[in-house]
């Protein structure tokens, strides 16, 4: 619900949009990714390599991406509704993985 109430109105639109720009694109080495990764159990990394297939959706609550690794497991991240992070996800899931990525 805090989530919910936080992305209502136009000061958190307008904080949002400022975080957005200040914070993508990033790239990151591999002493960044483990220091990521060790600072919260809930952070996830997933090379190119490891994607096996993709399904992206944009929803009306809630967008998703589930991805199947070529080991075999799943991976599921949603986000609020952004159609700029969807046409993004979209179009770099498209150069890396082609017909591999489900739309919709």
């Amino acid at each position: 619900m805090a989530t919910v109430l936080k992305s209502s109105g136009v000061g958190p639109a307008v904080a949002y949009e400022g975080f957005a720009q200040r914070s993508s694109p990033r790239y990151f080495d591999q002493d960044k990714i483990r220091e990521l990764l060790s600072r919260k159990r809930t952070n996830v990394w997933v090379p190119w390599v490891e994607i096996g297939d993709a399904a992206l959706r944009e929803g009306f609550t809630a967008s998703r991406l589930r991805m199947t690794l070529t080991d075999g497991r799943s991976v599921k991240f949603l986000w609020l509704p952004d159609g700029r992070t969807f046409e993004t996800l979209r179009d770099h899931l498209l150069a890396r993985i082609g017909p591999n990525l489900r739309i919709g």
